[in-house]
């Protein structure tokens, strides 16, 4: 989309869009005072962002979105959709009373009614620009669907492009300090993000680059992800430790549990898991009315009782940052926490004040912000980028990000398949240079009378494959053809240096597997 050609007027909008897997935020550049705000869609009533969720009603052949949806569950024969993102590059589709409806027409519907809360606002809006904020680790073909779905939702001349929800919480962190900023962008030092969502803790850290061009330039030093750190796990231990007073108070096994009492139990822990980290509860104990029970009772916890909780966690969170200041994409050195300038810290699970004492704990060197509701930080940061894009902040500094956390092509081989040569990928583009990749098998056509020679390929993102470096292996007993089974695996030490392994795998008990193998580093 072009920079605008007039000025917008109080009919014009330029949105800022986060679609989560479970809640979704919409934001909007406010002219008038160069900030983004975020539209309610709670109608002042909770949160400001929505489940991300939408219900089919048969009885009455309407959609209902976002907390309804959740709420209106035990509608008679009612279809609950949710974790749309997570279905993008599958091809998923969805029963809708006998009818196969694709998770991208869902998502367009979605997107749609989103949007449409706009018109609560000013019903004469004119939307005149959309970023839309996708995951930062969305692959290629899901990243397609996404555009797919807004292509649905008669959106796509409206849609400036996608930002990654890193660049976003970037944009808005850049755009809310810009006044009175002393210090040039350019020398911002290193920043860690930390993102504590409902599936995992992810944590990324940015090296500020000289600019070039106008542009502030970031680069990815390091990335990791646990999911065993979570809002999710944190909502299983509240609820294992509930069960626990509820039936150590009726003296019941968890298993002799009714499916309805279950449920219950697992609202009381949604409702009430913040009292147990509360401020409060460091002087006093606090008290559980477990109403819902019968006869009802109650049951006090300490702050002992909530440390022992969350230590896990917290062992957890710790080990996790010495990880990602050591997992350095560029082979550099080891980094430690006074090495960080900057903490931005967002997701669910800062909402514990257990975890925001953490982070400032872990990092006391550091300059840390918590912004408590990361749908509402990405949204407004994406409402932030499309406004720079529509040239309606042209003093606000255009985001360059060279993410070194992630591979760039794909790295394989080329195997015959009916006489056609044919690329199969082991490490593929997109994928975290730290991850383990699955091994590739293969059975070689060819007895093995003479050393066994591989190249290894790179493809990259126009398709184009070029030979990037080739390793033997020797010694391998006589077989005829078709009787010998080779793996190979590639592990990267960083970014773009990786080492290839190949081993005889023998094939089966008439050629049992010789033991020998071959390692060859190589540079991507």
């Amino acid at each position: 989309m072009k920079p605008l050609k007039t000025p917008i007027d109080e009919n014009s909008f330029v949105l800022g869009i986060d679609i989560g897997n479970d809640s979704s935020s919409i934001s909007f550049f406010n002219a008038a005072t160069k900030q983004a705000d975020v539209i309610d869609l709670s109608g002042g009533y909770g949160k400001p962002s929505i489940p991300t969720a939408m219900q089919y009603i048969p009885e009455t052949k309407e959609w209902v979105y976002g907390e309804y949806a959740l709420t209106n569950s035990d509608t008679a024969g009612a279809v609950l959709v949710t974790g749309l993102v997570e279905r993008l590059g599958k091809c998923d589709y969805f029963d809708i009373s006998g009818r196969s409806v694709s998770a991208v027409t869902l998502l367009g519907m979605f997107i749609k009614a989103l949007v449409g809360h706009v018109y609560n606002i000013n019903p004469r809006a004119e939307i005149v620009g959309i970023i839309a904020a996708i995951p930062s680790y969305l692959g290629d073909e899901a990243t397609n669907e996404f555009l797919q779905a807004f292509q649905k939702a008669g959106l796509e001349k409206e849609l400036i492009g996608f930002v990654s929800d890193r660049e976003c919480v970037l944009h808005n962190y850049l755009h809310s300090r810009r006044a009175g900023v002393v210090t040039p962008y350019n020398r911002l030092g290193n920043i860690m993000m930390l993102d504590f969502g409902a599936r995992a803790l992810r944590g990324v850290v940015f090296e500020t680059m000289p600019s070039n061009g106008g542009q502030t330039q970031f680069r990815s030093t390091s990335s990791f992800f646990d999911t065993n750190i979570s809002s999710d796990a944190v909502n299983t231990l509240v609820r294992s430790l509930f069960t626990h007073f509820y039936c150590d108070n009726y003296k019941i096994s968890p298993e002799k549990l009714s499916a309805q009492t279950k449920a219950q139990l697992n609202t009381f822990a949604y409702q009430h898991r913040d009292i147990l980290f509360q401020k409060s509860i460091k002087t006093k104990p606090a008290r559980l009315y477990f109403n819902f029970a019968h006869p009802a009772f109650s049951r006090s916890v300490d702050t002992a009782e909530a440390e022992c909780l969350i230590c896990g966690l917290k062992s957890g969170m710790e080990d996790f940052i010495a990880k990602l200041l050591n997992n350095l994409n560029a082979g550099g050195r080891e980094m430690q926490p006074a090495d960080i300038q900057t903490v931005l810290a967002f997701g669910g699970g800062f909402e514990m004040l257990w975890a925001r004492n953490f982070v400032k704990d872990t990092l006391p060197n550091s300059d840390v912000h918590f912004y408590k509701n990361s749908k509402v930080c990405v949204s407004e940061g994406a409402a932030i980028a499309a406004a720079h894009a529509l040239s309606l902040l042209p003093e606000h500094p255009a985001i360059s990000i060279q993410d070194l956390s992630r591979l760039d092509t794909d790295i394989g081989v080329m195997v015959t398949q009916q006489n056609r040569e044919r690329f199969v990928p082991i490490a593929p583009q997109n994928s975290f240079w730290w991850q383990m990749h699955a091994p590739l098998h293969f059975i070689l056509g060819e007895a093995t009378d003479n050393p066994i020679g591989l190249k290894l390929f790179k493809r990259g993102a126009n398709g184009n494959i070029t030979s990037i470096d080739d390793i033997s292996l020797e010694g391998l007993p006589h077989r005829p053809r078709n009787a010998t089974r080779i793996s190979v695996e590639i592990a990267f030490d960083n970014y773009n240096s990786a080492t290839c392994r190949l081993t005889d795998l023998g094939f089966g008990d008439m050629f049992p597997t010789s033991g020998i193998s071959a390692e060859k580093n190589f540079v991507i």
